[in-house]
Order: C-alpha cells, then sequence, then structure tokens
C-alpha cells in the first residue's frame, strides 16, 4: 500500500509515470514521423 505511506510520494510517482508515459507517446510518434 504505497498510498499508505505518504500521499506527496504517491503524487510524485503518479506524476513521474505520467511524464514517463508521455514522453513514450511523443517519442514514439516523432519516431514514425521521422521515418
Amino acid at each position: 500500500m504505497i498510498l499508505l505511506v505518504g500521499h506527496k510520494n504517491a503524487k510524485h510517482a503518479a506524476l513521474a509515470i505520467l511524464v514517463l508515459i508521455t514522453l513514450s507517446v511523443n517519442g514514439s510518434k516523432v519516431g514514425t514521423d521521422m521515418v
């Protein structure tokens, strides 16, 4: 239960995951555009 450990840590983790997902999606789009 990571949420019980600390809401702040959970928020930071969620933001980090969202950023990684957006970067991966943008990276794949850029890669397909370049190809």
